[in-house]
């Protein structure tokens, strides 16, 4: 019972943790004007960079249940959260995609990401 409490809890911290990160994030990207909820015919992706094909101007973005989505990125799609931009994106790098859909593709307009290093430099929230 012990351990099925335990794992319990955990799932439920991991769910809280997740959301909180995600709401975290939007809220950067509402901040920087972009709109998250659609209404503009805009889409929201949060996941984790997969591959990036540099030469195509795609990006593939896996998201937590393990689809995995093609987006298109040029020189107009703004990226916050990393200083180096599109080039600043590598694989494994957390992101939240907000895209339009264009004749049958997803075209990035904003992408709200952090570096991987960053992100594996920070503690838990509850670390002591």
């Amino acid at each position: 019972m012990a351990t099925y409490t335990s794992l319990l809890s955990r799932a439920l911290l991991a769910s809280v943790g997740g959301f909180l990160t995600y709401s975290a994030l939007t809220a950067g990207a509402q901040r920087a004007g972009v709109s998250g909820s659609g209404a503009a015919g805009t889409l929201v992706l949060p996941g984790n960079v997969d591959t990036i094909y540099n030469g195509l101007d795609r990006l593939v973005v896996k998201t937590v249940d393990g689809v995995e989505h093609v987006i298109k990125v040029d020189k107009d799609t703004k990226v916050q959260g990393n200083a180096a931009g599109l080039a600043g994106l590598q694989r494994g790098t957390s992101v939240i995609v907000y895209y339009t859909e264009e004749s049958g593709q997803k075209v990035a307009h904003f992408i709200h990401g952090m570096k991987v290093a960053d992100a594996a430099s920070k503690p838990p929230p509850n670390a002591r």
